[in-house]
This record gives structure tokens, C-alpha cells and sequence, in this order.
């Protein structure tokens, strides 16, 4: 009985020691294969330490920047990707990987525009006042963090052409259109 543990500790050790030599060989590989960053909101892709989102934070990487992709894990749901000379590889969602480089971000492809619904007729809204001679943003897609598109200024009249929970879609007197914040209209 003590032989057949000793045994098998001894084969438990030996496929411990041989994980990290399999990891750290996958970084330096030269059959990696060159995929791009595109996450949802146009901002950097986090390189974690472990493929979880509970790993440290080591770096990022810039929407449609290239990076080499070494193995999938699990399920396919995190991709260890190879670094640079200044930097080690990390873990990325797989998600947020493309086989092509993706254009520039528009806030078309964003979380908060699958969200938003078209409404059924129409509707008009002003923008209120939320502080004293403050303007109202609006905004190139339904994200307080989205490009600036122009600044309101209270009592602007506003067709809501769609909604989601938080956003309007709203088109302006002059044909331009963009999001605005719900909080920040009231209904005419």
C-alpha cells in the first residue's frame, strides 16, 4: 500500500513540475496566431495574470490593436495571448478577439445599443435643466463615456425615435441625431 502512494505521489509531482515548463513554452512559441482587439464599448482589453476575472490586472490592449493569441482554456471562454518584449503574456476573454482588423469604434456595436428598441409613433421631449446654465450632452451612442456630439442647451425639442432603459435615440429639428439621457428630458 505505501508503494502504490509512493508511486503515485511521485507521478502527481512530476505532472506539477511539467505544467509550468507547458505554460511558460506557450508564450514564447512561434505558432501563435495574430488576432485583434474589439470589445463592445471601444475601450482597452484587460491581460489578466489567470484566466478568471478575479486575476490581477496586468496590462491593456487598445481597441483593434494585434496581439498573438497562444492557447484557449476551459471552455473557450479565456485565450492566453503572448506579450512583448516589454511586457509577459496574459489571459484575455475570447470574446473580445477577431480574426480581422475591426474598423475604428462607433458605439454601433455597444451593449447599450442592443438594447434600445425602436418606439411604436414617435415622440417629442425637451431637455430640462439639471443645473443652473448647465447644457445637456449629446451624445454618438447611449453611453456617458461616448464621443460628444454636441451640447444642448435647456428646452430643446427632441423626437425620441427609440428607447432603452436609461437612453433615448432622439433626432433634432436639423435632421441630426444621437443619444441623450433619459434623466436629463421630460416629456412635452
Amino acid at each position: 500500500m505505501k508503494k502504490i502512494l509512493c508511486v503515485c505521489f511521485a507521478v502527481m509531482l512530476m505532472l506539477v513540475a511539467v505544467m509550468p515548463v507547458s505554460l511558460a513554452s506557450a508564450s514564447v512559441s512561434d505558432d501563435s496566431t495574430v488576432m485583434y482587439v474589439k470589445t463592445g464599448n471601444g475601450r482597452c482589453l484587460l491581460v489578466r495574470s489567470e484566466p478568471s476575472r478575479n486575476g490581477k490586472v496586468l496590462y491593456t490592449v487598445p481597441y483593434g490593436s494585434a496581439v498573438h493569441v497562444h492557447d484557449i482554456y476551459g471552455t473557450g471562454s479565456w485565450t492566453f495571448i503572448g506579450g512583448t518584449k516589454k511586457r509577459s503574456g496574459g489571459y484575455v476573454m475570447t470574446k473580445y478577439l477577431v480574426s480581422e482588423k475591426p474598423a475604428a469604434f462607433d458605439g454601433s456595436d455597444s451593449s447599450a445599443m442592443e438594447n434600445m428598441e425602436t418606439v411604436a409613433s414617435p415622440f417629442t421631449v425637451v431637455t430640462k435643466s439639471i443645473r443652473r446654465g448647465g447644457t445637456i450632452n449629446l451624445r454618438l451612442y447611449p453611453s456617458k463615456s461616448a464621443k460628444l456630439v454636441q451640447k444642448l442647451l435647456p428646452g430643446t425639442e427632441l423626437t425620441v425615435t427609440a428607447e432603452s432603459y436609461q437612453w433615448y435615440k432622439v433626432t433634432l429639428a436639423d435632421g441630426s441625431f444621437g443619444y441623450i439621457y433619459k434623466d436629463y428630458t421630460q416629456l412635452k
